[in-house]
């Protein structure tokens, strides 16, 4: 009977040890995107980022083998706080009126955010010197999220909901409706981010003329 003591007190530890192990990732990624947005990818070091954090660099890269794979991860996690598969699929369940309401005003929360905004400033400031770092940048953020609505019109266009022969044109016409002249306004620091009823009726307003365009035809 002694024996089997420390079997039942096993799976305790490496519990502990995951969510010890989860902090500590997660006050890396916090700390790498405050310094990302502050001084940009290149001026930023893993030992910076280590300080910051508050740990080793062992554990730093135990985590995070090289700056570049954080770089990615820390937008990834950025865009996943609006919009993630999960979401895509619960969309596919909704009508395209619907969908594309809840999933344009997630998109315009993410490109008004603090962050995005402050990371697309340093993005336009560095990709002439720097042009992997706009890559990076492009394929953490702006393609993934391209991709999750990729996945949602072609659902719907199978469905016959609606007809989007072309997904990546209306892709782009969509981004380009939702962020319109506002975004830049914003980046340049002229304007602040629409409230929430503002956001929506914008929203709405983008959804409305994109359904005109690709709703089916009756």
């Amino acid at each position: 009977m002694a024996s089997s003591a420390p079997k039942k007190k096993a799976p305790a530890l490496p519990k502990s040890g995951r969510r010890k192990d989860d902090a500590k990732r997660q006050a890396i990624l916090d700390a790498a995107r405050d310094l990302f947005m502050q001084c940009g990818l290149d001026a930023v070091s893993m030992d910076d980022i280590a300080r910051s954090a508050a740990v080793s660099k062992a554990t730093l890269y135990s985590h995070f083998p090289d700056k570049d794979g954080l770089f990615q991860v820390t937008i990834i996690e950025v865009c996943t706080r609006y919009t993630t598969e999960d979401d895509i699929a619960d969309y596919t369940r909704m009508k395209p009126a619907d969908a594309l309401q809840a999933f344009g005003l997630n998109l315009y929360q993410l490109i008004l955010s603090e962050e995005a905004v402050a990371l697309f400033r340093i993005m336009v400031a560095e990709s002439g010197r720097h042009p992997k770092i706009s890559r990076l940048f492009y394929e953490a953020g702006p393609r993934r999220v391209k991709d999750y609505m990729a996945g949602l019109l072609k659902h719907y266009h199978r469905q016959k909901l609606l007809r989007v022969p072309n997904p990546q044109a209306a892709i782009e016409q969509f981004g380009t409706l939702i962020k319109g002249e506002h975004h830049m306004r914003v980046v340049l620091g002229l304007e602040k981010r629409y409230n929430t009823a503002q956001a929506k009726a914008h929203v709405r307003s983008c959804v409305d003329g994109f359904l005109k365009i690709y709703a089916t035809k009756s």
